[in-house]
């Protein structure tokens, strides 16, 4: 998917419109999801800079949010600063909690959680950076997931997520505005990583 080609991409009109069809529902479900990153981002201490949700113009149709988890690291690599191992893995780890955000807090099965996007980025990320073989990859996947689930295996935190995500989806869906990392610390009653 090319995100310049029209048949793939939304026109301003085309978001407006997707933005404004779109059900609570589904905008909360979203917002849940984008921010599970943020929160598995932040849990492994890596500073993800926050959330946009809504269709945007030139976007791929099916992309409805945005977690900025990897900014930071980008900053840090364009400044040819080190990025460190436990950086490197808390960015893993964000973009494979991919929908297990859903799960936990809407019981949402397997087969429906999400963008495949995320986990072709961790598994990539593990072959190239890495240099993970496919063992490796599964096994560390299979870690990874385990992990995400006992985090969100709490009730207080599975309840912070779905009213955080009731908040972005009201406030924040469609407008273009980054939700930032204070704002949503302090609606998931996060510190800045644990």
């Amino acid at each position: 998917m090319r995100y310049d080609n029209p048949q793939y991409t939304l026109s301003a009109i085309e978001a407006a419109q997707k933005n404004d069809a779109e059900p609570m529902s589904e905008r909360i479900r979203f917002a849940v999801h984008e921010l599970t990153h943020h929160l598995i981002a932040e849990h492994y201490g890596l500073i993800s800079d926050g959330i946009e949700l809504g269709y945007k113009a030139g976007w791929p149709r099916s992309a409805a949010g945005l977690a900025h988890y990897a900014d930071e690291l980008k900053r840090k690599y364009v400044r040819k600063e080190p990025i460190t191992p436990q950086e490197d893995e808390a960015y893993v780890h964000a973009a494979l909690s991919n929908g297990y955000g859903d799960e936990a807090v809407f019981g949402t099965e397997p087969e429906r959680r999400g963008d495949d996007d995320d986990i072709q980025t961790a598994t990539r990320h593990m072959e190239i950076k890495w240099d993970y073989e496919p063992d490796d990859i599964d096994t560390f996947v299979a870690q990874s997931i385990k992990q995400t689930r006992r985090i969100l295996s709490d009730t207080k935190m599975r309840q912070a997520l779905l009213n955080a995500g009731k908040y972005a989806a009201q406030e924040y869906w469609g407008t273009g505005k980054l939700m930032q990392r204070d704002v949503i610390n302090e609606v998931l009653n996060l510190k800045g990583g644990r």
